[in-house]
């Protein structure tokens, strides 16, 4: 989205440019006509006004400069700004600082008609009669506030653009519980196609690109510093929100890409989220790229480098390839579910097998006789079977893969298969219930895939702060009971438990009468960590189920508790009243 920004230039300089990199960051262009010259002509500034689709005007207590050549008494370029916006109708966003604790020397008070001039224009602006007005403190507040207050700008937007297609979606969904009035959901894939490019290289082509691509596909532009890790977060957070990405591939981007490793985290964080990014090649040849991950690569170096706006030619070919490849660009019913997998790796297992004392050594005597207890009970499962249908018991290591996704809780489909499906049959039906309703308002849900790496979750890391902004949005989490007792894998399981907009289920390779509960819940058992004994007994969560053993029960908890998750707000705390409607729904008691 382009947006203007409007204030006076050397007072809030450094709110100025917190603004610019918040509202930068989050994908937007921001113009500025000081960014073109010191003095701004009237006629640029009302170009600009009227080129942007949002004007953000911040206000402190100077008036400003005032161009010359004005009939009559002359404005400031800060009000001739703002009056351009009014009478283009443009969205108006504005922020006042209060006069408490301002600086006496960025005040107008040694000009006494600037000073009148700028009370009289900041009353104008608060009277709540041409918009709202909104008060700030700090550079860091301010940026916030303004981030926020583009985003609740954008969703309202989408929301007046989908309402005449909402009854379509109810229609085809067969729910007359869904009403064309519903707000959107909080965790609503709200952008088409995230676009993303490298900053200081390819931020001319982003624009253009943006601005040729249909309005229907809900593009949001974001350029990224390759060379800073910290940019990897909030662009996690905007691909949480997106239904497709693609990368943008210059020669001076790919340079760049090259030399961080930032790079090739990137592909692989979104091929775990939205199964892969496509490529927008821009004078790149496709088999000189590293082995990133992708999904599809579509040149568009000729279309770039050909002046002018007309589609044609290779912008013709992407816009009419990229929705066959990717159906839900134009979906606009759908909502996000992030989800991950505690389990061990193949690997990770083998070598516990291989040297048990590891628990003992690091865990203590008690997990150490725990997790032999249950090795040797394994061992005689019927679970244990082979998923060939082999005559002979496959070892109890069989059950876990390469990824931790792929690992087989009850010796048949893989956790990630269980969801998957669990998704698809609740994607697929006709009717909601109410409850289900009111959770989901009529969206379908796509699954946002947050692998578990102990070696990336460390403090201060970018991985780390993703999976946390990811636990704080609200999760589906599956936890393998027998890794809780892997020493690698158990200090990091604690950070997806330890919040109610989790949704947490430990997946048992046993039958629940075979290990008492008591002894699992124990010191040594794998259900001690973090606080998911407290959720699941004294805080009553309805969220947290303990010792699922077998796909069926696994399907009737993940019924419900995927619009439960998706329902959840940061607001809202643990139903004790709905309990015991779990524990039927997941174990039929």
């Amino acid at each position: 989205m382009r947006i203007y920004l409007s204030s006076t230039l050397d007072d809030l300089k450094e709110y100025r440019a917190g603004v610019m990199d918040a509202l930068r960051k989050d994908g937007h262009v921001v113009v500025d006509s000081y960014e073109a010259t010191a003095e701004p002509t009237l006629a640029q500034c009302v170009a600009d006004v009227n080129g942007c689709e949002v004007y953000v005007g911040l206000f402190a207590w100077r008036y400003g400069w005032r161009p010359p050549g004005q009939q009559g008494a002359p404005l400031a370029i800060t009000e001739i700004e703002y009056r351009a916006a009014v009478t283009a109708d443009k969205p108006r966003l504005v922020f006042m600082r209060p006069l408490a604790g301002w600086p006496a020397e960025r005040l107008d008070i040694d000009d006494l008609d600037s000073h009148a001039r700028i009370v009289a224009l900041r009353k104008e602006l608060g009277d709540g009669s041409a918009q709202t007005s909104n008060q700030f403190g700090d550079p860091n507040d301010l940026a916030l506030k303004v981030s926020r207050a583009v985003r609740k700008h954008e969703d309202e937007a989408a929301l007046r653009a989908e309402a005449p297609n909402r009854d379509r979606v109810a229609g085809r969904r067969g729910n007359s519980l869904m009403e064309p009035s519903a707000p959107p959901h909080p965790y609503r894939l709200a952008t088409g196609l995230l676009l993303i490019g490298v900053r200081g290289s390819d931020d001319a082509a982003l624009g253009r690109l943006r601005d040729a691509l249909p309005a229907a596909w809900r593009v949001t532009m974001r350029a990224w510093a390759p060379e800073s890790e910290a940019d990897l977060v909030p662009l996690d957070a905007l691909a949480a929100r997106s239904r497709c990405v693609a990368l943008l591939v210059s020669p001076a981007g790919l340079a760049r890409l090259r030399e961080s490793p930032s790079g090739g985290e990137l592909l692989a964080w979104l091929d775990a989220r939205l199964g892969g990014a496509f490529l927008l090649l821009a004078g790149v040849d496709e088999t000189t790229l590293p082995p990133w991950p992708h999904r599809r690569a579509f040149a568009i170096g000729q279309w770039l480098a050909t002046p002018g706006e007309a589609v044609s030619g290779e912008m013709a070919d992407l816009q009419r390839l990229l929705p066959e490849e990717e159906p839900d660009l134009l979906d606009e019913a759908l909502v996000g579910l992030a989800s991950t997998t505690i389990a061990m790796k193949i690997a990770e297992a083998q070598a516990l097998d291989a040297y048990p004392a590891m628990v003992r050594e690091r865990l203590g005597q008690d997990a150490y006789t725990y997790f032999t207890d249950v090795a040797a009970r394994l061992a005689q499962s019927p679970l244990a079977q082979s998923p060939l249908g082999a005559a002979k018991p496959a070892h109890w290591t069989a059950r876990y893969a390469e990824r931790r996704n792929q690992w087989r809780p009850f010796g048949g489909s893989t956790a990630d298969d269980l969801v998957r499906q669990a998704l698809v049959r609740l994607n697929s039906q006709p009717f909601f219930t109410r409850q289900e309703h009111a959770a989901l308002l009529g969206n379908r849900v796509r699954l946002r895939s947050y692998p578990f790496n102990p070696s990336l979750l460390q403090d201060g890391t970018p991985a780390a702060s993703a999976y946390e902004a990811m636990r704080e949005r609200g999760c589906l989490v599956l936890i393998d009971e027998l890794s809780m007792l892997h020493p690698d894998i158990r200090p990091y399981a604690s950070m997806f438990v330890s919040d109610a907009r989790a949704s947490v289920a430990t997946l048992s390779p046993l039958d629940p009468s075979a290990t008492a509960l008591e002894r699992m819940a124990g010191l040594a058992g794998p259900f001690n960590i973090g606080v998911l004994i407290d959720r699941f007994a004294s805080k009553l969560d309805p969220r947290c189920e303990l010792a699922i053993n077998s796909p069926a029960r696994l399907r009737r908890w993940l019924r419900t508790a995927i619009p439960e998750t998706l329902a959840a707000t940061e607001t809202q705390a643990p139903d004790p009243d709905r309990r015991d409607a779990f524990r039927k729904l997941a174990f039929g008691t």
